[in-house]
């Protein structure tokens, strides 16, 4: 029995749909369709915003998508780690976030933000830590409004989410290492859930090199460690990891969803980071 999910991940640039198919007899997810389009996140805040959603309404009717999995890059993204109750109320949590939010920003209620609860013990049994990603409500607001007479939007989802919940489906810990122009990110998470998460918006894609390896170096991440690396400057920069690798010690791998869980299907432009994001999304669905 056939049970599809359809991932669509806007990203800065470009927006990729990914199709898997959860249903086969063999027990293999298999990629059936996945097609990208230039057009994003950065476009959505443009005056061609209109022109943007419509690509992107018609990518999703190409791919035949109705139930989609939205996952999305917002233009700047904030990162707080925070203690709270374990057992706290969905209501309480989001008081809570709203008040990090009125300590972190001058207009805390055009912030939008989602919460990932940590592996990482807090100090007494009945707190648990967290890590929130806090971005602005204009794009999200953006892409539920032009889409929700599409499709279903059954998530929406930060863009790191996928990296996370991708741990949920390996034994081992998985480490990614992203270097985009606008930032860098060293996400560690396993059983879904993050371990650690170090971020750094950049001013200046030249100092990607240097925020990298300050994460490889003081994130605690042993030597020899197998690292995936992925974003723009890994693919446009060719020597960028192999600089890293030799001066961390660490062992930099291309992030790969489809070979990290044994996918069936071929992909178009693989190696682009809205396609690993849009089928680690698809997968991590069910």
């Amino acid at each position: 029995m056939s049970r599809l999910r359809h991932a669509c991940m806007i990203g800065r640039h470009r927006t990729t749909v990914a199709v898997i198919d959860h249903g086969r007899a063999s027990g293999t997810p298999v990629i059936t369709n996945c097609r990208s389009i230039a057009a994003g996140t950065d476009q959505l805040r443009s005056t061609g915003w209109e022109q943007g959603m419509k690509k992107i309404t018609r990518l999703l009717k190409k791919t035949g998508t109705t139930s989609v999995d939205i996952v999305f890059e917002p233009p700047m993204t904030f990162p707080v780690h925070t203690v709270l109750a374990r057992d706290i109320s969905p209501e309480a949590c989001s008081a809570q976030c709203r008040i990090e939010a009125a300590a972190l920003f001058d207009d805390p209620d055009t912030y939008s933000w989602e919460l990932f609860a940590c592996n990482t013990p807090a100090a007494h049994s009945e707190l648990q830590k967290n890590l929130i990603l806090f971005f602005h409500s204009r794009t999200v607001m953006q892409i539920r409004k032009h889409l929700r007479n599409t499709v279903d939007i059954t998530s929406c989802s930060h863009a790191v989410a996928p990296c996370i919940r991708l741990s949920a489906l390996l034994d081992t810990r998985l480490m990614i290492l992203e270097c985009e122009p606008e930032h860098v990110f060293l996400s560690i998470s396993s059983g879904g859930k993050p371990d650690y998460f170090g971020y750094w918006p950049l001013h200046d894609r030249q100092d990607a090199q240097y925020f990298a390896l300050h994460e490889l170096q003081n994130s605690g991440t042993p030597t020899g460690s197998e690292i995936y690396v992925s974003g723009t400057l890994i693919h446009e920069e060719k020597d960028l990891a192999e600089k890293l690798e030799k001066q961390s010690g660490c062992r930099l791998l291309p992030f790969d969803p489809v070979r990290l869980c044994s996918l069936q299907g071929k992909l178009r432009r693989g190696d682009t980071p809205e396609t690993q994001k849009a089928v680690s999304a698809a997968l991590t669905a069910f």
